[in-house]
């Protein structure tokens, strides 16, 4: 999945150590929107980490 969304320009989806538990409970679910709405907040949060690296 990473490799598409860095192909299109999008940062990857990192899911953090601290954060697996609930990734796996949003995979465990199988619920669309609310992996939509998880890997948009990591990827989110993924592209101002990485602007933070280019505006210092």
């Amino acid at each position: 999945m990473n490799y598409f969304l860095m192909k299109k320009d999008i940062p990857p989806l990192v899911i953090e150590k601290d954060d697996k538990e609930r990734y796996f409970h949003v995979l465990a679910n199988e619920d669309v929107k609310e992996f939509s709405s998880y890997a948009c907040e990591r990827i989110q949060k993924e592209q101002r980490r990485m602007k933070s690296f280019v505006s210092k």
